[in-house]
């Protein structure tokens, strides 16, 4: 078996345990340096590939609440206690960082500072820092409002007080819940050192395309802060209007004309106005109503006016109606034929425009006092040594002063007619001196009585009565004509 000896120099390495030659060992020796370099390229690969993985690009976005960039920024970041990023201003910053956690601190001359806010980097990512501004005053509602309609513009104003840092152009904001509104600030940017700045506001509703009442919430803040004491708010209720000719007048709708041509002179007369709501959903609110004269007739003396101060409160939706009563009192000096002309003007916050109906009022009879005395043939009075007499108001017939007019006569005067009564001015001793009124087709009883003195003959003597009184319908005292009464005396001589 052991033909050789181990001493041979061959013996060994190149051949098998049977002594045979080993092909494979040989080759291994050839390619062995490829293996080292590819395992040491391995390696490194690996190395560069975890070192390179391990490193993440973050990006920082500095803004303000309204997502405005904040230019003036600086961002500072540590890892532990060691500064890893230099303070560098700017609103965006984008840097590498390894895996791991870090702090980071953002300032701003304008706003509250950032400080010592955690970091964990574990994979690409944007970090958005959000800054408020450092804000020390107060936002106060001074005048709100409660209601608004659309198509109207109201105002108000806010404060801004208690202003303890600089402001500079900062800028006012205001919003409604509810988007329904234009809200507009005079101004909308402030700047001051302290004290307090008022603002005025306008607004208006832009959208008339909502069918109910609607409660909307109006916010007014300084921009830029969350702070409490900065902003206020009110609730306002924003309500949709309907076209003019959705609300009618039952009657007069067709020629829009109100007219009545049957009046009388000083008298009241009431035309019922009834107006229907024809919209399905909103209501009709606060309707007011005017009447505006025509040129030539702003002078008039008639009593016109509306029931209820002119005001329905409320029309309902969907066929509401409501009445109101237009009153119409001609002068009690009007004739035949006086008329007024003029317009009836329908408002109302609900209404996108006005109504307006032409109205034409006409007297077809005038009035006036016609007092007549009455009953004036009175009895022969017997005389003597003397003269008997008469009481008035004594006889069958009595003598009567007649209202035969249409109106009342008031403050009725009787007294004799002294000045075309000369010879008789003694005789008389008038009673009923005076009326307080005398009715349209009434009548007073005049109460006077008569004796005739120094009667030397039988004869007839005149006296005339002066009767005055008011008439509505005229100025001044009106006298009453035709007042003579005809004192008839018998004498018989004494024997």
């Amino acid at each position: 078996m052991f033909d050789k000896s181990f001493d041979e120099p061959n013996f060994g390495s190149d051949y098998d345990s049977y002594g045979e030659y080993d092909s494979n060992k040989k080759d291994f020796k050839k390619y062995l340096p490829l293996i080292i370099i590819g395992i040491v390229a391995i390696v490194i690969i690996g190395f560069v590939l975890m070192f390179f993985g391990s490193q993440k690009e973050v990006t920082f976005n500095i803004k303000e609440l309204d997502g405005g960039s904040v230019s003036n920024a600086t961002l500072t970041i540590r890892s532990g206690n060691v500064i890893i990023y230099e303070p560098k201003q700017g609103s965006t910053h984008t840097m590498t960082l390894m895996v791991g956690e870090y702090t980071y601190t953002v300032l701003s001359p304008e706003h509250d500072a950032k400080r010592n806010e955690i970091l964990i980097v574990d994979d690409k990512m944007t970090e958005t820092v959000t800054l408020e501004k450092n804000i020390d005053a107060t936002l106060r509602v001074l005048e709100g409002i409660n209601k608004i309609y659309y198509g109207q513009k109201l105002s108000g104003k806010i404060l801004v007080d208690e202003i303890q840092l600089p402001l500079s152009d900062q800028e006012i904001v205001a919003s409604d819940s509810e988007e329904l509104l234009k809200i507009s600030l005079n101004p909308n940017k402030i700047s001051a050192q302290s004290g307090a700045i008022t603002i005025d506001y306008e607004i208006e509703v832009t959208n008339n395309n909502f069918t109910k009442s609607t409660d909307t919430t109006l916010t007014f803040s300084l921009k830029g802060t969350k702070k409490a004491s900065t902003k206020d708010s009110f609730v306002i209720n924003v309500n949709p209007t309907i076209r003019a000719s959705e609300l009618e007048e039952t009657k007069r709708e067709k020629n829009k004309l109100i007219t009545d041509t049957d009046l009388v002179a000083g008298e009241e007369k009431q035309i019922e106005l009834k107006f229907k709501n024809t919209n399905k959903n909103i209501n009709v609110e606060n309707v007011s109503f005017e009447i505006i004269p025509d040129s030539g007739y702003e002078d008039h003396d008639w009593e016109i006016y509306l029931t209820g101060n002119g005001i329905i409160n409320k029309i309902e939706a969907n066929k509401g109606e409501e009445t109101i009563q237009l009153r119409v009192k001609p002068a009690i000096t009007a004739n035949v034929g006086d008329e007024f002309k003029g317009k009836l003007i329908v408002s109302s916050n609900s209404l996108e425009e006005n109504k307006e109906y032409l109205m034409i009022l006409k007297v077809s009879s005038a009035v006036g006092v016609s007092l007549e005395l009455t009953n004036t043939n009175l009895p022969e009075i017997d005389c003597g040594y003397e003269c008997g007499n008469i009481r008035t108001s004594a006889q069958s017939k009595p003598l009567t002063l007649e209202n035969n007019g249409n109106i009342e006569a008031t403050d009725v005067r009787i007294e004799l007619d002294y000045e075309m009564s000369l010879e008789c001015r003694d005789w008389f001793d008038i009673i009923s001196s005076s009326f307080d009124e005398i009715e349209a087709g009434g009548e007073r009883i005049l109460d006077i009585k008569i004796q005739p003195l120094f009667i030397t003959e039988t004869k007839t003597t005149p006296c005339y009565l002066k009767i005055t009184y008011v008439d509505p319908t005229k100025t001044g005292r009106q006298l009453l004509s035709d007042t003579i009464l005809r004192i008839e005396t018998d004498y018989t001589e004494p024997k």
